[in-house]
């Protein structure tokens, strides 16, 4: 039976919205398996939220960093295999182009199926349309110095710099992708519904959903309020969007509940969190609690000298072009279970930090701080807003690239990672174009494109008779000036683009009907007459008609440019990748990294790890501590020990190793062993602002909550000193329940749980087994000089503590 009924009466929740059709119509066996998925793209990430109609649940997913292929999407709509797909059609244009290519065609709604939205009618400013154009113009400001924030923060680093350090003044805008990644495959038989984007407004979102928890009616709108933001995550605003826009069109269609009064609405049992299959789940608070990126408001380019601002991808972003740092970045934002992946991002590595490949790393990485950002130079001479600092990037850009090239071929670079080799050929024939086409030295003077000789024969007469102009004009010059009785030094003739040719009179110059005045200034008077007249007639305006002639050659040259984008976006991937993992070797091999084994068993095992940025910041030699997880041995431990002994360093240290194997990158141990990960959540980080309500231990209680639901036998769980926020009854009996929670549910689904406590009565109130649950303590090193008279100062016979966990 199809999903749209035979009468046609199903009302669109949009203004001048659409709705997208295969060229087939879907046809569902059961009337009650509709699967309707939102999705919401904005400042660089996607949020999504799918209603199961079987189920009757809700799943959401949070924000994920996007790139330009939809990469993100074109997974997540494999993956949820939904019916229908809602979108903000105000959404990126090529982005919507692409569902539309992949899925189906737009088939514009009749009248009679739009629907008089009260929320269109209640915002006719459009008061989420120029919040959330608010946001994506932030985001486009963004400097690219900074560091890429974690997901949920859904901003980009686009900006590119010329040559000499000029800013070249780019718009984040995506509308050129690599159509060659899908080719001709065709999506599923689905339907789209392109909603306003009024109904993705962000407060409205919340109250949506405050209303789909708020089982009590009586509540205040406050309560209400702090009931959403302990359950949603307020730093996935698209998720949050997408889940309002999504709960308003299931009230609008009336799902489920066609025949029931008006005040029913779609049956909701419960809401689930989903992520992507590929992707290993991480929070926000976790990428704060591993320092994976700095603070917002605290941003360093020296992470060597340590303070609160060192961050894990500053001492690993040694990347040179921007497309490069934009790479590691996504890497760092949305690690991955994929092994394969894993294991060719691991292998490149390892091929650039040997010894006998250094030559072939400095060779290729010497010009990647000239590659720039191709995606946007590209929209800059598709629009027609480029300049010559922007022609001049391309140009280096592409110079750059055949560099890359030249020397992965005659090096004989193979490496699995690089899907695609750069087209030599396509670029060489660009470099010769715009070596043939641009005279470089006039465009710098001239702030323009200007093109060389020889390339048109209509456009070097033009630049004869310009470059003669002085020697015309004088010649006349001197004529008019025997005609008027003045000197020469006091007449002359020039030539003004737009305005022509014109004679410059001495200000107290008597004129008559034979002039026409132009303008004048403290001096002279600029006029017309007969004879300027002619002259704008026989030899016109010159210098603008070489301009239009060099417009249209730069037409020519955009349109062969347009037509081997997707060659060039291709080359550039290579080397965003290349600079990626490059800066991953030189990281690993500065700081004696190893390469993890990527193991089936669920096992942790790591000798002699360390913390890389508190070895940093160390002034004494960092103690490595192991890491031994696994169903041959304790997969909860239980560490205990004194205040400032090392217990959350120990803890950001294993969750930092498994984090960094999850993105393809050497590990800082001297052996380790990964077994299969799809979690890494931890409660360490915890942030305190008046505007959610929320307090410290409500906060606390959010992070567990979320590790509860959320773990599985491959989840990475992190725990410093919960509890501590409350009562030490309150706390002792959370953390007692939760732990044996995890105890109960076995060796195979327990997580690796790691857990700092102060609370010396635990082990009373949990199931205990020798080989289930371990604890630990970190025990003091005591190392004296081996000769105190050799000393030349007490303090350095003096104890140091060293504590090493055991």
């Amino acid at each position: 039976m199809s999903t749209r009924r035979k009468d046609n009466s199903v009302p669109l929740p949009t203004e001048g919205g659409s709705r997208i059709y295969s060229d087939d119509r879907p046809i569902f066996d059961d009337p009650e398996d509709r699967r309707i998925i939102c999705i919401n793209l904005s400042a660089g990430s996607v949020g999504a939220a799918f209603y199961d109609q079987a189920t009757k649940l809700l799943h959401v997913m949070n924000d994920v960093d996007e790139d330009n292929c939809y990469r993100i999407t074109d997974s997540l709509i494999k993956q949820v295999e939904p019916t229908e797909i809602v979108v903000n059609n105000s959404n990126q244009l090529q982005f919507l182009n692409f569902l539309g290519k992949k899925y189906g065609h737009i088939e514009i709604l009749p009248p009679e199926l739009r629907l008089c939205a009260v929320d269109v009618v209640s915002n006719p400013t459009n008061e989420g349309s120029s919040e959330e154009q608010r946001e994506h113009e932030s985001s486009e400001n963004d400097e690219d110095d900074s560091d890429p924030p974690p997901p949920q923060y859904g901003e980009t680093q686009d900006e590119g710099e010329g040559e000499d350090g000029d800013e070249v003044e780019m718009e984040n805008n995506d509308d050129d992708f690599d159509e060659d990644w899908f080719g001709d495959e065709k999506g599923p038989k689905l339907v789209f519904n392109q909603l306003n984007n009024s109904f993705f407004h962000y407060e409205k979102a919340l109250k949506r959903i405050a209303e789909l928890f708020d089982s009590e009616r009586s509540r205040s709108s406050t309560e209400a309020s702090l009931s959403v933001r302990f359950r949603v995550s307020p730093f996935s605003t698209n998720m949050t969007r997408a889940v309002g826009a999504l709960l308003y069109y299931l009230e609008a269609i009336r799902l489920g509940v066609e025949n029931r009064p008006l005040n029913v609405r779609a049956p909701i049992e419960g809401v689930k969190t989903f992520v992507l299959e590929s992707l290993v789940e991480m929070d926000w608070n976790t990428y704060q609690a591993l320092e994976i990126f700095p603070p917002k408001e605290k941003k360093s380019k020296n992470p060597t000298r340590g303070g609160a601002d060192k961050s894990l991808f500053s001492l690993c972003n040694k990347t040179k072009s921007c497309e490069g740092k934009r790479l590691l970045g996504k890497w760092f934002r949305t690690p991955t279970k994929n092994r394969e992946v894993l294991r060719k991002r691991q292998a490149a590595i390892a091929y650039f930090a040997h010894d006998c490949n250094l030559n072939t790393t400095y060779f290729i990485s010497r010009t990647f701080s000239r590659v720039k950002n191709i995606k946007q130079t590209l929209n800059q001479l598709r629009t027609g807003h480029a300049r010559f600092l922007h022609w001049k990037a391309f140009s280096d850009t592409i110079e750059a690239l055949i560099h890359v090239g030249k020397v992965i071929h005659e090096r004989e670079v193979k490496l699995d990672i690089i899907e695609k080799k750069i087209d030599l050929e396509v670029l060489n024939e660009l470099a010769v174009l715009f070596e043939n086409v641009i005279d470089y030295e006039a465009s710098a003077s001239e702030d323009r494109v200007v093109v060389n000789r020889g390339v048109d024969q209509a456009l070097d007469e033009c630049k004869d008779v310009y470059e003669g102009l002085p020697k015309i004009l004088t010649e006349v010059a001197q004529e008019e000036s025997i005609k008027l009785g003045l000197e020469n030094t006091k007449c002359c003739c020039i030539y003004v683009p737009i305005l022509g040719y014109m004679l410059v009179l001495p200000i107290d110059f008597p004129i008559d009907e034979r002039f026409r005045m132009v303008y004048t200034t403290n001096t002279t008077m600029h006029v017309k007459n007969e004879r300027m007249d002619r002259l704008d007639q026989e030899m016109g305006d010159i210098k603008m008609q070489i301009v239009d002639k060099e417009a249209l050659i730069q037409m020519r040259v955009k349109k062969l440019i347009m037509a081997v984008k997707n060659e060039l976006h291709s080359a550039v991937r290579v080397v965003a990748t290349l600079d990626a993992i490059i800066s991953l070797s030189l990281v690993s091999r500065e700081m004696n990294w190893v390469c993890p084994a990527l193991v089936d068993e669920l096992v942790i095992f790591v000798n002699e790890g360390t913390h890389p940025l508190s070895q940093l910041v160390s002034k004494k030699n960092f103690v490595p501590n192991p890491i031994s997880s696994w169903n041959g041995e304790s997969k909860v431990k239980i560490i205990t020990g004194p205040n400032a002994c090392g217990k959350s360093i120990y803890l950001k240290q294993v969750g930092i190793i498994v984090f960094l194997a999850s993105i393809g990158s050497f590990v800082p141990a001297r052996k380790a062993k990964i077994g299969p990960i799809d979690l890494i959540i931890t409660r360490m980080y915890t942030i305190d602002t008046v505007l959610d309500g929320l307090s410290t231990f409500a906060l606390d209680i959010g992070q567990i909550s979320v590790a509860l639901r959320r773990s599985t036998g491959k989840s990475l769980v992190i725990i410093d000193e919960f509890g501590k926020g409350t009562m030490v009854e309150v706390g002792l009996s959370l953390l007692a329940a939760c732990l044996t929670y995890w105890i109960q549910r076995g060796v195979e689904d327990c997580p690796h749980l790691f857990l700092s406590s102060h609370f010396h009565a635990l082990p009373k109130y949990i199931p205990y087994t020798e080989t289930f649950v371990s604890f630990h303590t970190l025990t003091k090193n005591l190392p004296l000089a081996d000769n105190e008279d050799d000393c030349d100062t007490p303090d350095e016979s003096t104890i140091t503590f060293m504590f090493v966990c055991a």
